[in-house]
């Protein structure tokens, strides 16, 4: 997901629309991807942790899922607006 967010941002870049509303949600979209992952990253089981770790609620985890489901779908509609404009001559 964070390739189609940068590819897309690229593209955006390349055409001179790198000041649009579009864009900066995009890089918001990143962000927040990022920001997950490293969160992920820190607390996830496999790594291990010391004796006050506290697992994740669970609501935050639905949080999460809704999120990224959410900014999926956005990126989405991004690339297919992107592919339809490079179709029309």
């Amino acid at each position: 997901m964070v390739d189609s967010i940068v590819k897309l941002m690229t593209i955006l870049k390349d055409r001179g629309q790198h000041e649009t509303y579009i864009r900066q949600m995009l890089g918001a979209a990143l962000s927040m991807f990022n920001k997950i992952a490293s969160n992920h990253n820190n607390v996830a089981r496999v790594y291990g942790h010391d004796e006050d770790f506290l697992p994740s609620m669970e609501e935050l985890a639905h949080l999460i899922n809704h999120m990224i489901g959410s900014i999926s779908v956005f990126v989405r509609k991004q690339a297919e607006q992107v592919i339809e404009c490079d179709k029309t001559p």
